[in-house]
């Protein structure tokens, strides 16, 4: 009984702060003026104070340079960095469930495997993938100080260099297949943080929403088309060499988008304009 009128009363809290909570302190009627200039003070990140690091060729590379941040939705739908960002996710994407969703299938009827031996192949470039995304958001944050587009061009090169792998080893044995589609989801997954993360240092609190709502649904686009494209192009060459060179040309594509774009300097966190 004490514990089901403890549930009840932490559940009835619960709705209580529901009602009444606020997403940001200007929001709530108990917080003065005052008080939100001071919590948005405080928590305004000095992330670049003239100190910062210099790559020299690098920072050249990846267009590193001063960009307006996009303080309106119309601006957001007006930048080419945002659109090419999607685009380049879109893409990613397409390989990523591409990969996913017929690779079972490559290792059954191509490479004749089992179904206890396809289970475990298969869930490779899982495990690199897990391992890659951690190690793309360290590499991101810590090594290239927030510089979103290295560890993009990193999946996007060493990916595609797996791919054409694959294609070229017609005879791969089954512990190098391991290894290289266990590469293949590493490399594939370290810039998987930076693709979301990239439209950070172009907007503001405001903006941000939309621009990684755009970004995602570009993202999710990828995941819905690529297992259709994939099954099309099987089913009219039988060619799984045609398919992984299908994601190979994908990667070189988005390497180029990715060239396209620039590098925001992240000088400081950007709050709302009110």
């Amino acid at each position: 009984m004490d514990f089901t009128l403890c549930t009840l009363r932490d559940h009835r809290a619960f709705l209580t702060n529901q009602r009444i909570g606020r997403t940001k302190p200007e929001d709530s009627p108990n917080v003065s003026e005052a008080e939100a200039r001071y919590i948005r003070e405080s928590e305004a990140i000095q992330v670049n104070s003239g100190k910062e690091k210099s790559f020299g060729w690098l920072d050249k590379f990846i267009r590193y340079q001063k960009v307006a941040p996009l303080t309106t939705f119309k601006s957001v739908f007006a930048s080419w960095n945002i659109w090419g960002n999607t685009l380049t996710y879109f893409l990613m994407n397409s390989v990523i469930y591409g990969i996913l969703t017929w690779v079972p299938s490559y290792l059954v009827n191509a490479k004749g495997y089992s179904f206890m031996k396809m289970g475990f192949i298969a869930s490779m470039p899982a495990v690199g993938g897990l391992l890659g995304a951690i190690l793309g958001g360290f590499l991101s944050d810590k090594v290239f100080e927030k510089r979103r587009k290295p560890t993009m061009l990193i999946t996007a090169t060493a990916a595609a260099v797996m791919m054409f792998v694959i294609i070229n080893i017609p005879d791969i044995t089954e512990r190098l297949l391991l290894s290289v589609l266990g590469l293949a989801g590493f490399f594939l997954n370290i810039g998987w943080p930076a693709f979301t993360a990239y439209p950070m240092g172009l907007t503001t609190r405001d903006t941000y929403p939309v621009a990684i709502a755009t970004v995602n649904s570009g993202g999710n686009l990828g995941g819905f088309f690529s297992p259709m494209i994939v099954g099309a192009i099987l089913d009219t060459t039988n060619s799984y060499n045609l398919v992984f060179g299908y994601f190979g040309f994908l990667l070189i594509l988005e390497f180029l988008i990715i060239l396209s774009l620039k590098e925001p300097i992240q000088h400081e966190y950007k709050t709302s304009q009110t």
